[in-house]
């Protein structure tokens, strides 16, 4: 057995001039502290220790040390040059649409969206966290101005939640639906002219996330939060940090719908109106609810009517005459 504790030898209190060096490019690049890099580039050192001795069992300890300073300053080097720059903001936070799993992967992640003042106009920006940071932005309060930093890679890209970004206290805008299309050039429809005038796609095809509307409808019948993937209740969706990720499904009416409720082959009850696509959070709303429902709005052909059909991905719910929405409030 290898004694891998005679092969490390403890950091020197001076930094080789080859590390000194890279943590004064990214100091000077990315805008970061000296003792924050040199934080990340000592965690980075000593995970490397017992991996460093069982790779190498005959070199020296001297070089054992070596190995591990220049895979330290890479790791770190990696992760902090392709991070986007971090910016002070001044956000309105408008909604999300719920952690999700990429195909593949394992670590959770959450679109969040953003008002911002950009060149005098109000407009709307996607917010983005992955794996712990997912959590944050489900965490924030709708309608309300927080001051952070977020990363961003240009001066028109999505916003970016790092450790870098610290949510302080909220502070609420009080605005009600009406002022918050009118702030945002929101168009508020109805769900046959929504069907008419969706949102804009991008060149991938897919609806651009910031290019919302609002449909003023109600709640038809009660919505529904299921685990995407399971078969059943008991089904989870694993992923790193041991939660369980679900979706949210309101089903949306007003006045333009001509539809009557069925039972389907299955002997389930469809209600009349579009499907809604949100996260569980809006799901407290009760059947009935009198809401105004914000995000992209899409139409897709049905694949056994060939008819058009509209469906919303919800990121933010506002209630308007509701008997019961406790709760959604103080989300």
């Amino acid at each position: 057995m290898i004694n891998t504790e005679s092969k490390l030898l403890p950091h020197p209190p001076t930094l080789p001039d080859f590390v000194e060096g890279k943590i004064s490019q990214l100091v000077s690049q990315k805008g970061m502290t000296r003792e924050s890099v040199v934080q990340e580039y000592m965690r980075e050192f000593n995970a490397f220790g017992e991996q460093a001795s069982r790779q190498f069992p005959n070199a020296t300890a001297e070089l054992v040390l070596t190995i591990r300073q220049q895979a330290a300053i890479g790791r770190v080097w990696q992760q902090l040059i392709q991070r986007p720059a971090a910016f002070d903001f001044d956000i309105m936070f408008l909604g999300h649409n719920g952690k999700r799993l990429s195909k593949g992967q394992k670590k959770p992640y959450c679109n969040g969206y953003v008002g911002i003042k950009e060149n005098e106009a109000f407009i709307i920006r996607r917010m983005s966290g992955n794996g712990k940071y997912a959590d944050l932005i489900p965490a924030l309060t709708p309608l309300s101005i927080y001051h952070t930093q977020l990363g961003r890679f240009g001066q028109v890209g999505d916003l970016i939640v790092d450790d870098r970004s610290k949510f302080g206290q909220a502070t609420p805008t009080g605005m009600d639906v009406f002022q918050l299309c009118k702030t945002f050039n929101i168009p508020i429809l109805t769900i046959e002219d929504a069907m008419k005038n969706p949102s804009k796609k991008g060149s991938d095809n897919y609806s651009i996330a910031t290019d919302w509307r609002c449909i003023l409808g109600y709640v038809s019948g009660q919505p529904r939060i299921f685990t995407p993937g399971a078969k059943d209740k008991k089904d989870k969706i694993p992923v790193t940090d041991g939660s369980e990720l679900q979706s949210g499904i309101i089903t949306i009416t007003d006045s333009t719908i001509k539809e009557s409720p069925f039972q389907d082959t299955q002997g389930r009850m469809i209600m009349p109106g579009i499907t809604g696509w949100t996260a569980p959070d809006f799901c407290i709303v009760e059947e009935g609810s009198y809401c105004a429902f914000l995000g992209t709005f899409d139409v897709n052909k049905d694949p056994q009517t060939q008819q058009d059909k509209g469906q919303m991905a919800i990121a933010l719910v506002i209630p308007i005459f509701v008997s019961q929405s406790e709760g959604l409030e103080e989300k």
